[in-house]
């Protein structure tokens, strides 16, 4: 028989198996088995509200100006590629046509 001792447990792995129920406000809770630790982070309690506020807004308008400066470039002006209203101009599609064989001779 296979019997015997478990083999050991790995060295980061120190904490018991919950035995018990579980509290109600233990979703706000990290425990991924080595040192539980709250989800959200109370660690910098020296920024305001009102500077969090304004560092995430900024944030939003930083990106909100990026993009209106790519559109002030206009990158679909520049795109190489044919598209759908210029491929009628073009012609048809040579391969949807059988075409493909003539392409490839």
């Amino acid at each position: 028989s296979l019997g015997g001792a478990p083999p050991p447990l790995a060295p980061f792995a120190r904490l018991p198996v919950e035995s018990e129920k579980l509290c109600e406000q233990y979703d706000a809770i990290w425990d991924d088995g080595v040192a539980p630790e709250m989800t959200l982070d109370f660690d910098c309690q020296h920024i305001s509200s009102e500077e969090g506020l304004a560092m995430w807004l900024g944030g939003l308008g930083f990106f909100a100006g990026m993009y209106q400066l790519v559109k002030l470039t206009n990158p679909g002006g520049k795109n190489p590629a044919v598209n759908r209203t210029q491929r009628d101009i073009v012609g048809d599609n040579p391969i949807e046509l059988g075409g493909w064989k003539k392409l490839v001779e």
